[in-house]
């Protein structure tokens, strides 16, 4: 097939994708051989070519990135024969256009994508050996100069840097480094997908024994946020912040001294240092580490006590803390959900506390006129997750939890929430 029918093929294909219902007709393919042989190589000709090419990838981008899921399809549908013959040149293609497109997003965009792709499928099968030595170390010498990409781009840029440590752990010692302070600085991105890509990142880069010493590191980070969000509002406080290491392997800012930067720049460090320890909890191989259990239920405690009772809301740093109290409640309970799932029976020492904290949930979100319904959804997670554990409750606990269900339900919250859950 010459280059311009296949081009037009790939044209008259992303025409033919613009619908799911085509789309998955297309799924049906009978040979994907032959499509990855003939089709792949000219789609790649096509989104690099300065003229027809943009236009097509546009095309296919702008249509949920269908043509991006063809080719998710036939590199995971080809046989393993022609997927070694072909992986090295697809590989080859999209880092030289990575390291040539920067002010073409769409490109960058779905060529991490792409290579995300080819790097999970070449970790289960014979071309693993020659591509991890070849290809590897060039996919991620391209991902490395994206840090100053669009946020879109490093999120999906990150995920790719995140399959190449799952899939090829010792390649990436190199760039180790650079994708570390990539990752610290996207932690505390606006940008949801990248600040938890970036937190998802900065985990795996951890080996077994760093990992220990970046959860108690982040705990401490967590416990000195919470501090100083209360410090100006709350007469006495529990313990002074405590300090970080002289040397940390989470160097985050100082949050701005002006309100309202203050409290926004710390509740969003608080939710992403939380983010990242949900991440750690979920990745640590059980039993691989000695799990924090005393410390990260001191932490959680300390974000669960703060109530709007307790601040003077005659301040302007008052009135903004408890306008947080459910943001920062929701935080809480995640890493509580966490801890639940990762350590199981091991935290039934702490029943009394633990169902102490849905109680006083139950009270606060009674007596608030907060909104509250992420707040519902984050303590119903954990405790679904905690009776699966506990499997029975106290009299007290029972009637509260029964209590709360029924007036969700007949007030419509489970309703207009629960599908998110």
């Amino acid at each position: 097939m010459s280059l311009q029918k296949s081009l037009d093929f790939v044209v008259s294909l992303a025409d033919s994708t613009s619908s799911p219902l085509s789309l998955a007709c297309v799924r049906g393919w009978g040979d994907w051989n032959q499509l990855v042989r003939i089709t792949l190589p000219c789609w790649f000709v096509a989104i690099c070519d300065s003229g027809q090419g943009i236009a097509l990838h546009q095309h296919v981008v702008d249509g949920q990135g269908n043509c991006f899921e063809l080719f998710a399809t036939a590199v995971e549908k080809c046989s393993e024969s022609t997927f070694v013959a072909e992986c090295k040149e697809w590989t080859a293609t999209l880092s030289h256009q990575l390291a040539q497109s920067s002010s073409r997003t769409l490109l960058q965009y779905t060529a991490c994508r792409a290579l995300r792709v080819v790097l999970k499928r070449a970790s289960s099968c014979s071309a693993s050996r020659d591509f991890t030595v070849h290809s590897v170390p060039l996919v991620l010498s391209s991902l490395s100069r994206l840090t100053q990409a669009t946020a879109d781009v490093q999120a999906v840029a990150l995920s790719a840097v995140s399959a190449a440590v799952v899939y090829f752990p010792n390649q990436v010692g190199q760039y180790k480094g650079v994708f570390r302070a990539w990752a610290i600085t996207g932690l505390l991105s606006e940008h949801s997908c990248l600040a938890q890509e970036s937190a998802r990142c900065l985990v795996l880069l951890q080996s077994t024994e760093q990992w220990l010493a970046l959860v108690l590191e982040a705990l401490l980070c967590v416990e000195r946020t919470l501090l100083e969000l209360l410090s100006p509002v709350v007469g006495h406080l529990p313990t002074p912040p405590p300090l970080l290491p002289s040397q940390p392997l989470l160097p985050l800012p100082l949050a701005p001294e002006l309100e309202p930067d203050r409290s926004t720049s710390l509740l969003l460090t608080l939710t992403s240092i939380c983010r990242l320890l949900c991440y750690a909890g979920h990745l640590t191989t059980k039993g691989s580490v000695e799990f924090p259990v005393v410390r990260w239920l001191t932490v959680v405690g300390l974000g669960l006590s703060v109530q709007p009772q307790q601040v003077t809301t005659e301040s302007t740093e008052g009135m903004l803390l408890c306008a947080l109290v459910p943001s920062i409640h929701t935080a809480m309970w995640s890493l509580l959900e966490t801890i639940i799932v990762s350590c199981r029976d091991h935290l039934l020492p702490f029943t009394i506390v633990i169902e102490e904290w849905f109680v006083r949930s139950l009270v606060f979100q009674r007596s608030t006129q907060l909104p509250c319904s992420q707040l519902k959804l984050a303590v119903y997670k954990a405790l679904c997750c905690w009776l699966s554990v506990r499997r029975d409750c106290d009299d007290r606990t029972v009637s509260a939890i029964v209590q709360w269900l029924l007036e969700d339900f007949t007030s419509g919250m489970v309703g207009r929430g629960w599908q998110s859950f």
